[in-house]
């Protein structure tokens, strides 16, 4: 059975809308009633990723994108219940809007060049210039960027183990 002509091309569209608003809200949480931030937010990761397999990009983005879907998946589900804003949420919702602007960008086709693959880019020049280093100096930088370090790692064993263990998400790729 075929569709209509243009269809997809409407469906595509009004995804690309549905992700535009849902930024809009995450970006201006503070503005917002708490418990529609808490559904946007809830539900955030599982539209990321349906739009991205959606349009057979899942296996074709980064690995460190599929990571950022699958955080703002666990993060979302980590906020759906809470009564009420906590201080540090504003880097939160900022970090999820930016996840979610990104995926719009790769849904509408423009690979490789948005800020946020710029700074995977970076990231990933500076993970490999930091093993190049000798295991002391290496210890060393990991010691001075330990404060920050330490609560990230921490936020991502616990988004890993919600997306696994609550979620049933596999996430242990590359």
């Amino acid at each position: 059975m075929s569709s209509e002509p243009g269809s997809e091309s409407k469906m595509a569209e009004a995804e690309l809308t549905d992700l535009c608003r849902l930024e809009v809200t995450l970006s201006q949480w503070q503005s917002r009633p708490w418990p529609e931030v808490t559904l946007a937010a809830w539900s955030a990761g599982t539209m990321l990723k349906s739009r991205l397999v959606r349009r057979d990009l899942w296996d074709k983005v980064r690995h460190a994108d599929q990571a950022a879907v699958h955080w703002v998946m666990a993060t979302g589900w980590r906020l759906k219940d809470r009564a009420e804003a906590r201080e540090g949420d504003d880097e939160i919702f900022r970090e999820m809007a930016d996840v979610v602007s990104h995926v719009a960008f790769l849904c509408r086709e423009r690979h490789y060049s948005s800020r946020r693959h710029r700074d995977v880019d970076q990231a990933q020049e500076v993970w490999s210039r930091l093993n190049r280093l000798p295991y002391g100096w290496r210890a060393e930088v990991v010691r001075r960027a330990l404060p920050s370090l330490t609560s990230l790692v921490e936020d991502a064993q616990l988004c890993l183990n919600i997306l696994e263990n609550v979620q049933g998400v596999d996430v242990r790729q590359g």
